[in-house]
């Protein structure tokens, strides 16, 4: 892999997973648990880190931001196009599949705002941090994203909601969402001493991940949602090891893996 970027995992329908990353090339991977290996020939923006998302039938599609600092999207088989969408440098796209199997991008734009697909939000973006996009139940979306007066905000489609939390981000740090068909849990980076919170709409702000969860400065925690509605996060420790925590067992789990210095985990659910 590319030093100073992440990989982004989604879980198949049939059962494997696929795993986007930006190689030591500087051109877009993604490894198909089924199919293997696949290199698009697409260079890939310097620090800049792809995400992927399942589609039907054991498909999937990633976005990342081209070396020409455009918003492009791959897919299963090989094909890829240019959304034509001009992305702030040092940030990374997220995707997610809706309920009617199409899919919505949200990127912090190369005017600093936040966009979801076509749509402008007008709303600021702190420097270097990239949003969060969920799926909702009934066919939208829920985006969270640091703000860039360092705060966390999340919008729902259309402007439906947008809502300032009042919870400080991390510098340089992102959050991550998902949708357990009740309501949103939001994973992020709190700017006191790294601590990673747990935010669930209508379940209270800031529950944390255990007495002292300590992450490492400039890195990023992910979420997933199992099918019983239990989430599972994954993030690098202040000791620079992966550590993984989930809302059932309530307890940090250190796998004794160490992560590369100023990069993320990601996690996903495979059915």
């Amino acid at each position: 892999m590319m030093a100073g970027t992440s990989p982004s995992i989604t879980g198949l329908t049939n059962g494997g997973y696929a795993v986007a990353f930006q190689g030591p090339t500087g051109n877009l991977w993604v490894y198909d648990s089924v199919s293997g290996g696949t290199e698009f020939g697409l260079g890939m923006m310097a620090g800049t880190s792809p995400a992927i998302t399942v589609g039907a039938g054991g498909t999937w599609e990633a976005a990342f931001q081209a070396d020409t600092g455009s918003l492009w999207e791959a897919e299963t088989g090989g094909a890829a196009k240019n959304l034509g969408l001009g992305m702030m440098a040092g940030t990374s796209p997220s995707i997610t599949t809706l309920t009617n199997g199409t899919y919505a991008y949200a990127f912090q734009a190369n005017t600093g705002s936040l966009w979801v697909n076509g749509v402008n939000y007008n709303l600021g973006m702190m420097a270097g941090t990239s949003p969060g996009i969920a799926a909702l139940t009934n066919g939208g979306y829920e985006v969270a994203f640091q703000t860039n007066t360092g705060y966390l905000w999340w919008v729902t489609t259309g402007d439906a909601d947008i809502t300032a939390t009042g919870f400080c981000v991390e510098k340089g740090t992102s959050p991550n969402i998902v949708y357990d068909g009740d309501g949103f849990v939001v994973v992020f980076a709190c700017g006191e001493g790294s601590l990673s919170l747990l935010f669930e709409d209508g379940g209270g702000y800031g529950i944390p991940l255990g007495n002292t969860v300590d992450s490492m400065a400039g890195t990023s925690p992910s979420i997933t949602m199992g099918p019983d509605g239990a989430w599972v996060v994954a993030y690098q420790d202040a000791s620079g090891d992966l550590f993984v925590t989930d809302s059932v067992e309530g307890a940090l789990g250190a796998t004794q893996l160490a992560m590369k210095a100023g990069t993320s985990p990601s996690i996903a659910w495979i059915p």
